[in-house]
């Protein structure tokens, strides 16, 4: 981590700071304080007492990157746009095919329309088809709903040529200790998140993870609290930047 930071105000943010391992001067939510997996696990290792060789290794990876995704999930920190052009009538549509990639969470589809962008509405796959009442009406839609997580059907059925734009939350890539051979889709820092964020929120992350693997439910308390805590933070940060904290979001 080069040279750690010196210096944390107020007793929860010292105990953040305490956790994480940094020292005085500098509070890793308001500097740039990059953890690498390597550096996570270990540190996640020494808090739990539990070893991180071997076989236990993968299964703190896979704690880390359960804690990762759930991170990125709760503080909505990760927004992709893209537009699609219904080529084809159908009943329903594949996501996986409108985005190019299986999405992690929908925030919103809209419309787009002479440079007009409408939000559609979304209700329930049963709703929707109640609307369609064995009709299947053409014409511009108003109205989605999902179906599991890979189809998504609309009303009225979208004509050929319409535009839809949608906002959703993309895979986390997959987190490895190393950079040497790193493929497509990996990373060895977690870049989901914000920097400054790492330690407040994935470290805590983690270690609950680790205990409630191993049902020392009785610890998982105390980390749960400073995981809620950097949620919150990170959110307060999202929403005074104008992001997606400010917006009603609509997910499934």
């Amino acid at each position: 981590m080069g040279q750690e930071p010196h210096g944390c105000e107020g007793p929860e943010r010292e105990e953040d700071c305490r956790v994480a391992g940094l020292h005085h001067e500098a509070r890793p939510w308001e500097v740039a304080v990059i953890a690498t997996v390597v550096q996570l696990l270990d540190r996640a290792s020494k808090l739990t007492g539990l070893r991180t060789t071997g076989t236990e290794r993968e299964l703190a990876l896979q704690a880390l990157q359960d804690a990762y995704s759930r991170a990125v999930m709760d503080a909505e920190c990760s927004l992709a746009t893209v537009s699609y052009t219904f080529v084809a009538a159908s009943d329903d549509y594949s996501l996986t095919t409108m985005l190019a990639e299986q999405p992690t969470r929908l925030y919103q589809l809209s419309l787009v329309n002479s440079g007009v962008t409408t939000p559609l509405q979304q209700v329930s796959y049963q709703e929707l088809l109640e609307m369609r009442d064995g009709v299947d009406a053409n014409g511009s839609p108003t109205y989605y709903a999902t179906i599991g997580f890979e189809r998504v059907a609309f009303y009225p059925n979208p004509d050929v040529g319409d535009v839809l734009r949608t906002w959703y939350m993309d895979p986390v890539p997959t987190l490895v200790e190393s950079a040497v051979g790193i493929g497509a889709g990996e990373e060895i820092t977690p870049s989901k998140l914000p920097a400054n964020f790492h330690w407040a929120i994935l470290l805590p992350a983690m270690v609950l993870e680790m205990l409630d693997k191993e049902q020392r439910l009785a610890e998982s308390g105390m980390w749960n609290e400073r995981y809620e805590r950097g949620i919150a933070r990170l959110q307060e940060h999202i929403g005074q930047m104008g992001g997606q904290a400010n917006r009603a979001w609509k997910a499934f």
